[in-house]
């Protein structure tokens, strides 16, 4: 399953979908923990494949572009 939600900013179009986190075992990490925090990817994200599929069930028509981060 994949919630899809869109939003506009002025004159731009934002569609992203979130689909139910994964459940993944957490290693324990020992020693410091790093100086720079490395950010952890969002549980939720559908991905660009699961994003694709939702749009193709909807019968969307869309072109693929490089998703800037």
């Amino acid at each position: 399953m994949i919630i899809l939600h869109a939003g506009r900013i002025d004159k731009q179009f934002f569609l992203w979908g979130e689909s139910p986190a994964e459940e993944t075992a957490q290693a324990v990490k020992r020693g410091r923990p790093p100086k720079k925090p490395v950010a952890k990817p969002y549980p939720y994200d559908a991905g660009a494949e699961g994003m694709a599929a939702a749009l193709e069930e909807l019968s969307v028509e869309f072109s693929r572009k490089e998703a800037i981060n």
